[in-house]
């Protein structure tokens, strides 16, 4: 019985040491930050695959179309092409010039991937799907918008997967409007789902998530990161880099209701940061 019970911790030491390790794509990155803590290059971490092809095939992408808009005549990158291409096989880097390419290419995955956010979601029973920022601004398929929402089974969930998407996803605001990405009327909120949708299908857990979604939403609405950052830092001294992403993406912080608020407490100390607004545009470009 005691060379049993000695068998039992030594299998329990042996299961302990030989246990994996979590995946070190999921632990907290560290990009180049700014003194204020916010980005200026991330690498975004999901694997793009063959997304690229798989939405050129169904209609989704046009890319001559796609790469005007993005672009404004420039050639993508190398890394760009590849990603539309399905050759790409490293982590992409976003900075300021390729924030405009990432944010239309998760608008266009996000937008046409089945998933219950969109069809049994806020946005399904909104009535007309086409009057939505984005799906009437989407303009670079080979179909309308409205067509092409929900319409293909581009990334599919486990019911594990979908409700850490969901959680996310009802978490995260956006400073263009007062909604969360689980209702992604505009293309910033249809392509977070994206974002969060891939990363939820590669079994990213939630303060991964949260964490990519802050320093992707700082690179797409710098001004308003800047206040929601500053903001925090009067309220508790972290900054944007160290505040819980769920308090910076917050509806209290970053929608934009709650950024004429905290922008207004700011102002009222004297520390606002220089911003262009609170908003920001919601159109291909």
């Amino acid at each position: 019985m005691a060379g049993y019970a000695v068998l039992m911790v030594v299998g329990a030491i042996v299961a302990a040491v030989s246990a994996p390790a979590p995946p070190a794509r999921w632990e907290r990155s560290a990009p180049v930050t700014t003194a204020t803590g916010l980005p200026v290059a991330y690498a975004v971490p999901i694997t793009f695959g063959d997304l690229g092809p798989r939405l050129v095939a169904a209609g989704v992408i046009d890319p001559e179309r796609f790469t005007m808009a993005t672009t404004g005549g420039r050639s993508l990158t190398a890394d760009e092409q590849r990603i539309l291409d399905g050759t790409f096989d490293g982590q992409f880097i976003v900075d300021a010039s390729s924030a405009g390419f990432l944010l239309n290419f998760l608008w266009a995955a996000g937008l046409a991937n089945d998933n219950p956010v969109l069809t049994s979601g806020r946005m399904a029973s909104s009535g007309d799907i086409g009057r939505f920022a984005a799906t009437g601004g989407w303009t670079v398929g080979t179909r309308p918008g409205a067509e092409l929402y929900a319409s293909i089974p581009l990334v599919t969930l486990s019911p594990t997967q979908q409700a850490r998407l969901e959680a996310v996803a009802d978490a995260v605001y956006r400073p263009c409007c007062d909604n969360p990405t689980s209702f992604p009327d505009c293309n910033h909120g249809m392509a977070m789902l994206g974002l969060l949708t891939v990363m939820a299908s590669e079994d990213a857990p939630e303060n991964a998530m949260l964490d990519a979604a802050r320093w992707v939403s700082a690179l797409w609405f710098p001004p308003q990161a800047a206040i929601s950052g500053a903001y925090s830092n009067q309220a508790d001294g972290q900054d944007w880099s160290s505040e819980d992403p769920a308090a910076l993406l917050s509806r209290a912080q970053f929608s934009a209701s709650g950024q004429r608020k905290v922008a207004a407490v700011l102002a009222s100390l004297g520390v606002l940061p220089d911003a262009a607004g609170y908003g920001a545009g919601c159109s291909l470009g």
